[in-house]
Parts: C-alpha cells; structure tokens; sequence
C-alpha cells in the first residue's frame, strides 16, 4: 500500500531498497532488488514478461531436490526461440552461486552505506530528490478547451498509467501480444503508441503541417509532444487552441488504437 502512494508520485520503492536474501520468504524473485545489477524484472524484461507468476517469492523459485539446489522458474509458454533460451541460460549464470538459508531476509537502503536500520535522513532526501525531478518532467497543463476526459486521459499518459499492453503485463494481466496494434512493430507503451509509432508519426507530421508548428525529427514521449506546442506561437487564444489540438490528437491516436484492438472488422 504505501509502495502505491509512492508510485503515484512516480518514486518505486523497489529501486531504493536491496534485500539480502537468506530464507527468501519476503523477497520477490523477480521485482525487488537482491542480485547485483538491479532488479531481474529490469536486467532481463523478455523473459519476466513470460514469467507465470510475476510476484513470486525467491523462496518459491528455489527447490532442493535429492540433494541438488536448483532454480525453477515457470513461464506461461515453453521458450520457443534461441534468443529466448539464451537469455535463461544468462539468467542462471547470474543465480548459480546463490543460495538460501535459515535466517530471516534483511533489508537495506541502496545508498546506505552503513546498513543502518533505517536511515531516515537519507530516504528523505533522495524521495524528495525524485519527486521534484519528476515533477519538473511533466509539463502537462490542464486546457480549458479540451473537455475534461481527454485533459485527464493526457495527464495519465505523460505517466504511463494509461492500459497499453505492457503496463496490464506488469500488473499481471494476460494480454497474450504486446506489440503495438498500430504498427506490429515495438512493445505497445503509452509513449511509443501515441508519438513514436509510424503511424502516430504520420498522424503528428499532418497535425503539425495544418497548425503551421515546426516539425521535429522525432518524438519520443508525450511531454515532448507537449513541450513542442507550448514552446511555440504567442500566448494568447491561438496558442490555448493548438494545445487543445495537440491533446485531442493524442486521444484521436488512442481511439483508434482501441477500435483497431476491439473492431478489428
């Protein structure tokens, strides 16, 4: 729960805290931090996207068996590609040398050098470090023009908390394909779908050319869509009504996107 409130202001207390794991009871296998190099959900996203049971416990994936510890990991369909077999290969070179024991897990702040209990002080510190960035990254800003429900549709889209493909995959929801529905090319995540798409590209060339903007190479995410608009024309009227085009495009995108998932026909 208090994890949730976290997220809500984009700070994951999974990248804060490192477990040394010892009975592996409290320690999730593949989201909480307890192998060298980060996160395993993070180090090797193919293979935990195929993974049947996302929240497992390090403890559930480690057995003993006539003597013989070894790690088991289920997936939600045998690894059909060499790519795919190579990368669990890399996964178990990375957990040969690990083991469980008797002891309860024990928990630290990544940047605690100490290993004190709870350093209080430094949590503070970088929690509001990463709040405040956050918020000097999302340039979002409620347009009067545009109606409510694509005003807040954009908001949760500047921080991917809308329902692509990936982000029901890493709240355990089968989706089966996450690949873009609009291109069959890249994972389908809120930025990729609505600006880095080929098809959100031409979309956004022609929206640009109609409303006389700049073109840019490339978008990468939507708050460079919105940072864009908003860097160019006089404020005033006009300014407010292109930013209300720019916000409309987006939804129009994920509409699209919607009837091509659930009319395909």
């Amino acid at each position: 729960m208090v994890n949730k409130e976290f997220k809500n202001c984009s700070v994951d207390l999974n990248d804060h805290f490192v477990a040394e794991v010892d009975d592996g009871k409290t320690v999730r296998f593949w989201v909480n931090r307890w192998v060298n190099g980060g996160r395993l959900s993070m180090r090797f996203p193919d293979l935990y996207r195929l993974s049947q049971s996302k929240q497992a416990t390090v403890e559930e994936c480690y057995s003993v068996r006539d003597g013989v510890a070894r790690w088991e990991l289920k997936w939600k369909r045998g690894l059909s590609s060499d790519q795919e077999r190579a990368r669990e290969q890399r996964l178990q070179s990375v957990l040969i040398h690990l083991s469980r024991r008797d002891k309860k897990d024990t928990w630290s702040w990544l940047s605690d050098k100490k290993k004190t209990d709870f350093p209080v002080k430094i949590v503070r510190q970088e929690l509001e470090k990463s709040s405040a960035n956050t918020c000097q990254n999302n340039i979002f800003n409620w347009n009067r023009i545009a109606v409510p429900k694509i005003n807040h549709f954009v908001w949760r889209a500047t921080e991917s908390r809308i329902p692509t493909a990936t982000a029901l995959a890493r709240r355990n929801v089968n989706v089966g394909n996450e690949r873009c529905p609009l291109c069959g090319i890249a994972e389908e995540d809120a930025h990729h779908l609505l600006v880095a798409c080929s098809f959100a590209r031409s979309v956004w060339w022609s929206v640009l050319v109609w409303v006389k903007l700049p073109i840019p190479r490339a978008f990468e995410s939507v708050n460079q869509v919105l940072q864009h608009v908003q860097n160019y024309g006089s404020d005033g009227l006009r300014k407010r009504v292109v930013q209300s085009i720019a916000l409309l495009t987006l939804w129009i995108i994920w509409t699209c996107r919607n009837e091509k998932i659930f009319k395909p026909f």
